[in-house]
């Protein structure tokens, strides 16, 4: 018997019991695949995640569980998890694009290059494909909600605007978008202003993403590019930063 997180049998009540609403969420087939087969056997009392043929070729009557399992998604999301971070990178960007091109949004309507440079920075704390393509909505397009209380606590306090207008004019003279160049640009500005770079970096962050997290500030300003960052850091500097 399987049994939903609350120890009773598992039902419709648990959420989605279809194999393809897992497909939706972004599961990986051989993640449900090594979940379903710890449900009701093990390979040892250690180890989860496997790779389909490590099962098949391990499989033993005398591994079989006795008692009801619980259909845990909290472990079948860390579980898919472990299982895209193994993929090879190049395939890691392949499921990826194949899950956007029947989800969205089109993978097509970018270049493939950048698209797996988005990609490879999150991979290493994705869980599922749709959360990830869901965390990359702000690099996708230039329309993206911003975290209130991101907002409020590193844009609306006192300096937030002159910070971004700085910010602004070191990127805008910087010779290229390099991570190097844009590290050595960000740093003669703290250099400059005399402050640490947290002061610097915490409203770029939220007037570029619309968050208080998010991957390294230099890897999102390599990204966006020149013509990007610089309206984004415009755009909050003239709407969202405190009038004083």
């Amino acid at each position: 018997m399987i049994l939903g997180p609350d120890k009773q049998k598992l039902s419709k009540r648990h959420g989605a019991v279809s194999v393809l609403a897992y497909k939706d969420e972004g599961m990986l087939p051989e993640a449900m695949m090594n979940f379903l087969a710890l449900l009701g056997w093990s390979l040892d009392d250690k180890t989860d995640q496997m790779p389909v043929a490590r099962i098949i070729a391990n499989f033993s009557l005398e591994r079989i569980n006795k008692s009801a399992a619980v259909f845990d998604v909290e472990k079948l999301a860390w579980l898919n998890g472990a299982h895209l971070r193994a993929l090879p990178p190049e395939e890691a960007v392949r499921r990826v694009r194949g899950y956007m091109a029947e989800y969205g949004p089109d993978p097509a309507a970018y270049d493939p290059e950048w698209l797996a440079g988005v990609i490879a920075l999150f991979l290493e704390r994705a869980r599922t494909l749709k959360s990830l393509v869901e965390q990359m909505a702000y690099f996708l397009s230039d329309e993206f909600p911003f975290d209130e209380k991101a907002v409020e606590k590193h844009l609306r306090k006192e300096g937030a605007a002159e910070m971004l207008e700085a910010a602004e004019q070191a990127l805008a003279a910087a010779p290229d978008f390099s991570h190097r160049t844009l590290e050595a640009a960000m740093q003669a500005l703290v250099d400059r202003l005399q402050c640490s770079f947290s002061k610097i970096a915490h409203p770029c962050r939220v007037a570029l993403t619309g968050l208080q997290a998010s991957p390294g500030i230099f890897d999102v300003i390599a990204c966006l590019g020149r013509e990007r960052t610089l309206k984004r850091l415009a755009y909050a500097r003239e709407n969202l930063c405190a009038r004083h």
